[in-house]
Formats: structure tokens, sequence, C-alpha cells
């Protein structure tokens, strides 16, 4: 079979976090991270930064409180390479992770 790509730039996900209550996160080396709503299979919201983000993570009691990491991700080989990885620790507004719920 026969692949066929649009001139948009393809990113891996390098990572994804799960919260009890119906919503995952997703991580990329676009530096955009996504809110997913499960059930649903919509994007809730996002934010971006400005380099690949290579972990993240929901608090497991919280889910205002999310963390990601930020680093280099080897996509361009050892060349590419920064020293400039950081934790960062974020406190989500309410509706960047309320669920839609369907009519």
């Amino acid at each position: 079979s026969l692949l066929f790509f649009s001139s948009q730039q393809v990113y891996a996900v390098n990572d994804i976090s799960f919260h009890p209550d119906g919503i995952f996160a997703t991580c990329g080396s676009d530096g955009t991270i996504n809110f997913w709503d499960k059930d649903n299979r919509q994007r809730i919201s996002h934010f971006q930064v400005p380099d690949s983000v290579v972990a993240c993570a929901f608090h497991p009691r919280n889910k205002e409180l999310f963390a990601y990491a930020k680093s280099y991700d080897y996509h361009l080989g050892p060349r590419g390479r920064k020293d400039e990885s950081a934790i960062f620790i974020r406190r989500l507004s309410s509706s960047e992770v309320r669920r839609r719920f369907r009519r």
C-alpha cells in the first residue's frame, strides 16, 4: 500500500499520561501538549512550549497539577544535541481539562 503525506510536518508523540477522570495528555517533539477527552474522542485544549517535550504526568489526585519535561529527543541525531533539559510544573485552569459531554 502507498502512503501519501501532505506538506505538513509530522512529529513524534513522546509520552501519554492518563488521568482517572477520563482525560489524557500527549506531548510531542513539536513542543505541543494536548489534553484529550477519552470517551468523546475529542481534544479539549492544548498549549505550546518552545522545545521538544519528552515526558508528562498528571498529579494522581489533582488533575490541575501537571508536570512536563523538555529535552532534546535526538530526532536530529547527536549533532543537534543541546544540554537544555528542564522539568516544569503547571497549574492548569479548569477550562483546559474540563470534559465536554455530548448531548
